[in-house]
């Protein structure tokens, strides 16, 4: 193409594409969630205050995944090891007790930390994906 070859990717192979890697199996929960545990041990290990910590995991790496969990085939058990990864490494992060409940990591209106939960913040998003309109009136109808 334009003198410049392609080169054919096999069935474990990505490429990079503005920044974003893609390819076959980028895409299954396996990869994603050892993508996503790479990355909170790496938050984990920056020489960073807790409260930038907290903000790389919500504004940065969560986000990340948002597109592949979304259009991908992810049942609910890999939502919730993501759910178990996340809740781990913030008991870490912010110095927080074992038995911390759930709700304390994600509503940030009622005082949580604000960190997404994917068990249920994936599958209610990918609803309006799905819904398609049954009939619309037209304008000349109207």
């Amino acid at each position: 193409m334009n003198g410049v070859e392609l080169r054919a990717l096999g069935p474990n192979s990505f490429y990079r594409y503005l920044g974003i890697e893609t390819g076959a199996t980028l895409g299954s929960p396996g990869v994603l969630l050892t993508r996503y545990r790479k990355g909170l041990n790496n938050i984990n290990r920056a020489p960073l205050k807790p409260q930038q910590k907290l903000w790389c995991v919500t504004e940065v790496l969560q986000p990340q995944l948002q597109y592949p969990l979304l259009h991908g085939e992810v049942k609910k058990g890999w939502l919730k090891r993501f759910d178990v990864e996340t809740q781990k490494t913030m008991q870490k992060i912010m110095h927080l007790l074992p038995d911390t409940p759930m709700g304390f990591f994600s509503s940030r209106r009622a005082g949580g930390l604000g960190v997404k939960c994917f068990t249920t913040g994936i599958p209610a998003s990918r609803l309006p994906l799905h819904l398609t309109p049954v009939s619309s009136p037209s304008p000349e109808n109207g």
